[in-house]
């Protein structure tokens, strides 16, 4: 039985999950395009799914992360699952390598917010170049509009990581200061009856 309870402490958190996706597609498709610069779109989807998979902890945040993908494929013209299986590639990818990461460092949240977005977008700028035939000027156009998103995108991603982390208890999330620790006696059994 405790095993048991020691698995329930570390799972994700659904419903603040559903709660904070439904928050943030909200803002994706009501307020987004107010905020363009240069023609770029902050992705705060992205921005979502980049923090679950740094932060999140159990396997379980590799299905969130392929459900915001999934999400953001509704809300764009793209053809759907593209992003989904973006999503979840480069989550699963960001989920390997975030042990060797300092994951609350507004550097670190900056930096892997723009390499997963520059991946995403110059892979959908792929697709979409190779699936129109564009003109020599749109490919141009095309190829500069990545770094413009992915660079406003992860400049949106600090403050908003910052927000979230804030929230830690309620997404089911410990911060890096308690991951090292280990738990007393009698801790872990009375942490599972909060």
């Amino acid at each position: 039985m405790p095993g048991t309870q020691f698995a329930l402490v570390f799972r994700m958190r659904w419903l603040t999950f559903v709660v904070c996706a439904v928050v943030v597609v909200t803002l994706q498709v009501t307020v987004a395009h107010r905020l363009e610069w240069y023609g770029a779109q902050p992705q705060w989807i992205l921005v979502l799914a980049v923090f679950f998979a740094l932060n999140g902890r159990s396997v379980d945040v590799l299905i969130g992360v392929w459900i915001l993908g999934a999400v953001a494929d509704l809300h764009t013209m793209a053809r759907f699952g593209l992003l989904s299986l973006s999503y979840g590639l480069t989550g699963a990818v960001v989920y390997r390598a975030r042990e060797y990461l300092y994951r609350e460092h507004p550097v670190t949240q900056f930096c892997v917010t723009f390499i997963v977005c520059l991946l995403i977008e110059f892979g959908l700028s792929i697709y979409r170049i190779s699936s129109t035939g564009a003109a020599p000027g749109a490919v141009s156009v095309m190829a500069r509009q990545p770094l413009f998103v992915s660079l406003y995108t992860a400049l949106w991603a600090v403050p908003i990581h910052l927000v979230l982390l804030r929230f830690h208890r309620a997404l089911g999330i410990m911060p890096a200061r308690m991951r090292g620790r280990r738990p007393r006696f009698g801790q872990l059994r009375n942490s599972t009856h909060r």
